[in-house]
This record gives C-alpha cells, sequence and structure tokens, in this order.
C-alpha cells in the first residue's frame, strides 16, 4: 500500500517523470484523471446539461412602442395613438417540457458517452500495461537465459582448455550465447516501445529503470445488466422519441399576447392583441416524417450494438477461459517440467553423459516455456481489457 501511495503521489506531478513501481490501478487512475478524451466529454456533458436547462425556458417579453394614426400634417407625436406595452410568446400544448425533455435526453447520452469512453480508455491502458508488463518479463527471462549460456560457455571453454572438448564445441556455445544476447536487445527494444506507448497514455515520461507490478486478474469485471454502449444507445432512442413528441407539439404555432396603454387626443385606453401564425403553407408535417425516422434508425443501431456488444463479451470470456487454461497449465506442469529437464541435461553435461547439442535443445525448451507462459499471461490480460470495453 506503501508503495502504491508513493506511485499515485508521483503520477499526479504533472509532466514529473514515473520511476520506481507502477501498479496497474495507479497507471489506470492517472490516465483516467486527464486525458483530453474525457475532458472533452465531461465538457460535452456539461453543455448537454446547460441546453437542457434552457430548452424549458419561457422567451423573453418583448417591449414595444408604436403610433398610430399619425397625420401628415401637424403634430406628428402629440396627435397620433401611442401605444407602449409588453408582448409575450406563449408556447401551446407543452412545447416547453418537451423541449426540456429533448435536452434532458440528450444529457444522458452525453453522460452514457462519457462512461463509455471511460471504459475504452481503460482498457486501452490495460492492453498497453500488459504488452509492456510482458516485454519486462521478457527481458528478465532473456536476461536469465543469457547467464545460463554465459555458465555453459564458460564450462565448455574449461574442458577444451583441458583437452576435453573439441574448439567447435566452444563455437557452438559461443554462438548460443550471443544468440541469445540478441534476443534479449531485441526484448528490450520491445520494452522501450511498449514504455512508450503506455507513457502516452499516461501523458508523463516512464523511465528506463520503472517497474511494472505484476497484473492481478479478477473475476468481477461485468456488470449485471445492460453494457454501457447498449445503455447509451437506448437512450439515443428515447431521445429520438423525444424529438419525435417535440416535433408534434410544434406543429401547433406559438400564440403572442400584447397589452398596453394607449395615448391619443380623444383619452387614454387599454389595448390587448392576440397574435397567432396559420399553418397554412408548414404544417411541419416533413419534421415529424424526419423525427420518426431518426427514431427507427436509432432503435435499428440499438438493436446492433446490443448483437455487437454480446458477440465482443462471449468472445473475450471464452478467450479468457482458454488463456486461464493454458496459463494454468504452464504454471503447474509446463515450466515445472522444463526447469526439472534443464537441471538433469546441465547435471548430465557436467557428467559427460550428453552432448552439447543436447544441453542447448533443453535449454531452448526451457525459455520457450517460460515465454509462453507470459504470453498466455499477458493473452488473459488482453481478454479482460476487452471485457472491460464491453462493461
Amino acid at each position: 500500500m506503501r508503495t502504491l501511495a508513493l506511485t499515485m503521489i508521483v503520477l499526479m506531478v504533472a509532466g514529473t517523470a514515473v520511476a520506481g513501481e507502477l501498479t496497474l490501478p495507479a497507471a489506470i487512475e492517472a490516465a483516467l484523471a486527464g486525458h483530453p478524451e474525457l475532458l472533452a466529454a465531461r465538457a460535452d456533458v456539461e453543455a448537454a446539461r446547460a441546453d437542457a436547462r434552457q430548452a424549458g425556458a419561457w422567451s423573453n417579453p418583448a417591449a414595444f412602442l408604436r403610433l398610430e394614426a399619425a397625420p401628415y400634417d401637424g403634430d406628428f407625436w402629440n396627435d397620433a395613438g401611442r401605444i407602449v406595452g409588453l408582448s409575450q410568446e406563449i408556447p401551446l400544448s407543452g412545447r416547453r417540457g418537451a423541449a426540456r425533455g429533448v435536452g434532458e435526453a440528450a444529457a444522458q447520452v452525453a453522460g452514457l458517452d462519457l462512461e463509455g469512453r471511460t471504459h475504452v480508455l481503460e482498457a486501452r491502458v490495460r492492453r498497453a500495461y500488459a504488452r509492456a508488463w510482458h516485454a519486462q518479463q521478457a527481458v528478465v527471462m532473456r536476461g536469465e537465459a543469457g547467464a545460463t549460456a554465459d555458465e555453459l560457455l564458460a564450462l565448455v571453454r574449461r574442458r577444451a582448455d583441458a583437452g576435453d572438448a573439441a574448439e567447435m564445441t566452444v563455437l557452438r556455445a559461443r554462438m548460443a550465447a550471443s544468440s541469445v544476447q540478441a534476443d534479449l536487445l531485441a526484448e528490450q527494444s520491445r520494452r522501450t516501445g511498449a514504455l512508450a506507448e503506455l507513457s502516452a497514455l499516461l501523458d508523463r515520461p516512464l523511465t528506463s529503470d520503472v517497474t511494472l507490478a505484476a497484473m492481478e486478474f479478477g473475476d468481477e469485471l461485468l456488470p449485471d445488466g445492460e453494457a454501457t454502449g447498449v445503455r447509451a444507445a437506448l437512450a439515443r432512442v428515447e431521445a429520438e422519441a423525444a424529438t419525435v413528441s417535440l416535433a408534434g407539439r410544434q406543429r401547433w404555432p406559438d400564440l403572442e399576447l400584447e397589452a398596453g396603454l394607449r395615448t391619443a387626443p380623444d383619452g387614454d385606453a387599454f389595448d390587448a392583441g392576440l397574435r397567432v401564425v396559420l399553418p397554412l403553407w408548414d404544417r411541419g408535417s416533413a419534421r415529424m416524417q424526419a423525427a420518426r425516422a431518426r427514431r427507427s434508425a436509432s432503435e435499428h443501431l440499438a438493436d446492433a450494438t446490443r448483437r455487437a456488444v454480446s458477440t465482443a463479451r462471449q468472445t473475450a470470456v471464452a478467450r479468457r477461459a482458454a488463456a486461464r487454461s493454458a496459463l494454468k497449465m504452464h504454471q503447474e506442469s509446463v515450466v515445472p517440467d522444463a526447469e526439472a529437464a534443464l537441471a538433469a541435461v546441465r547435471a548430465a553435461f557436467d557428467a559427460g553423459d550428453v552432448t552439447l547439442s543436447e544441453v542447448l535443445q533443453v535449454s531452448r525448451e526451457w525459455i520457450d516455456a517460460r515465454l509462453a507462459q507470459l504470453d498466455w499471461a499477458r493473452e488473459v490480460a488482453l481478454a479482460e481489457a476487452d471485457l472491460v470495453e464491453v462493461r
């Protein structure tokens, strides 16, 4: 816990290189805290909520001044009737509530989009972390294989100096050691690239000596209900349905009421008026048709999203189960057997019972078994990242 706390302190300092140990939870939290995509999505949520508040607001009243029956000749101002008053639009058939419903539905879609983007980013961090951790462990394994190859080369050289081994045997042992060293350099290059990918997601550099903590595989990655992507698609259906409702109400024109005080030569009076648009040319039928078509499209897209998410979940679950089985087999059987075989063939070579070729073959099988175990651990992590993305 102390290491995790220190790691988080380092990660929260913008622009500071990450050194020491980095854990997967710390990497996820650092990436989610300030990634531009999430900051943009959070701003979209705030904008949608503000639009929802604005959509249900009354329109502002208008002040007016009119002159009536102003004469061509004479006192233009005093001989005319002057009306000073206010006018106010009155929306009919619940249009304000429908408009507010459209805004609230859009805000819900924006919130679910933020949640979905968060899952996608977390999955990207998990994948990058898994690749970087895999490269880190592969470097360690190649280093151990290099040490073993160097020990074998030193033993063969001593035998050659004593006249018990041919120079060709020394050459083969040296070639084997050089090959392992080349593999180590290749793994170090892959680790550099993987750390660069993870560093970009965290938006801060990772030092070359940073250590990635071992990943912990969990089972609680999927909720019981619908995935966020499906809920977002269903929210879009609701938003389009709200738009259809608003389009229906917009077919009724607004009323405009006005009231004012008249000042005229023949006396003062109170004026009131009513104005309404006559829906003769534009009855809003095309707007309603478009809204219904968009609602239908959103329903089909929601169905497609549900199918795609279901397939992705099933594939990820099956992939994780297969990878876990293979990982368990390598942990419990394959790697222990390979280590036992390497120890046995080394002892037999020391006793002069086997040739160098047999030792090199078993050594390759030993490193291949360990790398395969590492590959399956990465496969489990990648499958879990897929599950997070469709959570």
